[in-house]
């Protein structure tokens, strides 16, 4: 799925590509070589996706909403604000929310490469209904909120992507384009015959 996604994206033949990590243990594309290439790469139940650009960092998070225990999490793991807010919100709501803010962290953290080694508790987000997000992050995080572009999509009625993507020098949003792989492999491959 990598690398037909891939292949459409910079035209390159699918056959060609040879993938291996980076020094922080992120999907990279070492055959042939093409600068300034970000991949990161997320799966869960039933789905999987992958961002890919060129000259900016880039993390993308997905996830199976499924009921869990969303306000005793946000303790552990949220800042006190987003905790509060979450456990004033309605049950839908809050599994919703919850998972909007979840998603979010772990797309910033893909796109910083850190894993789960900063304090979550010092990363803010605040989604709007348009499918952005706004960051605040604690004097930990050592990093800028403003330099990343945060999004939010529903692939479907029950998986939720979240990105992170490094602003431009020009801070112009980067639009994302969305190519189903799995449709394009599945046309690609011969079906058995009964």
């Amino acid at each position: 799925l990598v690398r037909t996604a891939l292949a459409h994206s910079t035209g390159l033949p699918v056959e060609q590509l040879r993938f291996g990590a980076d020094p922080l243990a992120r999907p990279e594309l070492i055959e042939p070589s093409v600068a300034g290439l970000s991949i990161s790469l997320a799966n869960t139940n039933q789905l999987a996706v992958g961002l890919f650009a060129l000259d900016r960092e880039v993390g993308v998070d997905v996830e199976l909403v499924a009921p869990i225990e969303a306000v005793e999490l946000a303790e552990r793991f949220f800042s006190p604000r987003e905790a509060a807010e979450l456990s004033a919100l309605e049950e839908d709501a809050r599994l919703s929310r919850f998972y909007e803010l979840w998603t979010l962290r772990e797309a910033y953290l893909k796109a910083r490469g850190v894993g789960l080694t900063l304090p979550l508790d010092q990363l803010a987000f605040r989604p709007t209904p348009s499918g952005t997000a706004q960051a605040e992050f604690g004097p930990a995080i050592r990093d800028d909120p403003d330099r990343w572009q945060f999004g939010l999509t529903l692939i479907t009625e029950r998986h939720l992507a979240a990105t992170c993507i490094g602003r431009s020098s020009s801070g112009a949003p980067t639009r994302i384009a969305l190519f189903d792989a799995g449709a394009a492999v599945a046309a690609a491959t011969p079906q058995p015959l009964d």
